[in-house]
């Protein structure tokens, strides 16, 4: 039932006369905006899925209008969402809407970086609405609505026509716990609120009462909001997890980047000292992960500027990638999900192997060394369904615990050895079949 409502939902839809229209659209522009308006009308009845794997026009066109959002460059670029999705800069926007005739597009799909609810980007030809406030009941932002007066958007006049609303809406739980006051007209009145005058006085009287009940109601869960989570550790703890997954997915771009900007390499004599400005880890960072994140405040968060000298203000960068890898219960460290399922399937194999068999599972060609091909050899083994990419991120992360590891391999024991202690952590942390067995850790897994 629910995707054939969602199937019968438009994807995009237009409002206003002509040089004064609103598209209202959920993620943006598709990466063919020209085509855009033109697919739409000549669409065939969707289905009830979205393919992210597109084989015509139209497919593309319904997955970046859902998917895509609006990026500070122009032109069009990757998402930090995946690489199969797009972002379109302000250019595009500018474009889209002189050859459309189109005066203004309202998209979501994203909370605004202000955590107000809106925002205006691309020379206010586009706003951001995000109705849904505190989202995830974590994200403490504001919602918003944006009101559009008919009679301004009727004579063109796109300025005075749209007006945003913001507002802090409480929980469910918490509306029902509240006592609102009826409209004094109520009380007075010996008349159902149905039957109450329909004069513009009264209505505007009923709308202002009701909006000073939902003003309490905002101040009360705001201020219930600062007292359960005062010293925002919460928000600190949902900032580490969503910047350790986008770290533990890119750290080799990372480290690159940081690699080739080394303050080490400024000196007479040039040579790597492990530390870069908080400056380029910002620039870095920004490139690599995107631009959506305020790194000055995330910097601040992890805490990750160097407090004393040598390299007071300086970021070690082995250190801030580090503190991102698999299966760390430390406070503050990410946990990738998927990552820890694949040790699952890794202790399980452990269980029942021998030394020189999982030696040789991993170090196929038998040197001593594990390549990513070999570990992605192994994975095909397990059935794992691991990208290329997972695949990379993983080898990566073992690799920080590993001396004398390279780009491009690392010793398979010591592979192995960090695999065991991240695997006995697993085991340790889930009360599950592995935690039961733990008597049972082979003997080989006692030399690591």
């Amino acid at each position: 039932a629910f995707g054939k409502f969602f199937a019968a939902l438009p994807l995009a839809f237009l409002l206003g006369p002509n040089r004064a229209k609103i598209l209202v659209v959920h993620g943006g522009l598709p990466r063919v905006p020209s085509q855009f308006i033109s697919a739409l009308k000549h669409m065939a009845p969707r289905g009830p899925t979205v393919a992210m794997r597109t084989s015509s026009l139209a497919e593309v066109v319904v997955k970046d209008c859902l998917w895509s959002d609006p990026q500070e460059s122009n032109g069009q670029g990757v998402s930090t969402r995946g690489p199969s999705l797009m972002a379109f800069g302000p250019d595009v926007t500018l474009n889209f809407c002189q050859q459309e005739r189109v005066g203004f597009i309202v998209r979501s799909h994203e909370v605004p970086p202000s955590g107000e609810g809106f925002a205006f980007m691309h020379q206010n030809r586009l706003c951001t609405v995000f109705s849904a406030s505190n989202y995830n009941g974590t994200e403490h932002n504001s919602g918003a609505v944006l009101l559009i007066t008919s009679a301004d958007l009727a004579m063109g006049n796109l300025a005075k026509s749209v007006r945003p609303e913001a507002y802090y809406a409480p929980a469910l739980w918490q509306i029902c716990q509240m006592d609102f006051e009826p409209p004094k007209e109520c009380l007075e009145s010996e008349l159902e609120p149905q039957f109450l005058p329909q004069t513009p006085s009264a209505r505007k009287l009923r709308e202002e009462t009701r909006r000073i009940s939902a003003a309490k109601v905002e101040a009360v869960t705001k201020c219930s909001i600062k007292s359960d989570d005062p010293n925002g550790e919460l928000i600190q703890d949902e900032v580490v997890q969503i910047v350790g997954e986008l770290v533990v997915a890119h750290k080799e771009e990372l480290w690159h980047g940081f690699w080739e900007k080394d303050l080490g390499l400024r000196h007479a004599m040039p040579a790597r000292s492990g530390f870069v400005t908080f400056e380029v880890w910002k620039d870095v960072c920004h490139t690599v992960l995107g631009p959506k994140v305020c790194w000055d405040a995330v910097g601040m968060v992890l805490n990750i500027a160097e407090k004393l000298p040598p390299h007071m203000g300086a970021v070690d960068y082995n250190r801030f990638l580090h503190r991102f890898h698999v299966n760390l219960r430390e406070e503050g460290c990410v946990k990738a999900t998927w990552m820890e399922a694949i040790l699952a399937l890794l202790v399980d194999k452990m269980l029942k192997m021998a030394v020189q068999e999982m030696l040789d599972f991993f170090d196929q060609d038998k040197n001593g060394r594990l390549s990513i091909a070999e570990l992605a050899e192994a994975f095909r083994r397990l059935e794992a369904g691991l990208t290329s990419a997972q695949v990379r991120a993983l080898f990566l992360t073992f690799a920080t615990h590993c001396d004398g590891c390279s780009e491009d391999d690392i010793e398979v024991e010591c592979f192995i050895s960090a695999l065991v202690v991240a695997a006995r952590e697993q085991s340790e942390q889930h009360q599950s079949k592995h935690a039961r067995a733990r008597s049972a850790w082979p003997r080989w897994a006692s030399r690591y």
